[in-house]
């Protein structure tokens, strides 16, 4: 190797942990973002989701009652209506 390609290859190098240095930065920053930006909204979504989630399911009990309640009167009138003994 001469002395010019050792050289050109020392500032490849160089540049490559400048650049290497200079992502690591931009990750901390982005992970910084994330900490702190990110991370919140999704907790609230989470907890919304949860509600919602909640909700869903008062709404399916009060569904299968209802329904339960529907079938015991469909049963009252049919055997009302029925005229076998």
């Amino acid at each position: 190797m001469t002395g010019d390609q050792f050289q050109t290859l020392n500032r490849a190098v160089g540049n490559l942990a400048v650049v290497v240095g200079e992502m690591h930065i931009d990750l901390a920053e982005l992970k910084a973002t994330v900490h702190e930006e990110v991370l919140p909204s999704l907790r609230r979504i989470d907890d919304r989701l949860a509600v919602v989630e909640s909700r869903w399911s008062n709404i399916e009990g009060r569904l299968a009652t209802s329904e339960m309640r529907y079938a015991t009167l469909e049963q009252v009138v049919y055997k009302r209506d029925d005229p076998t003994p």
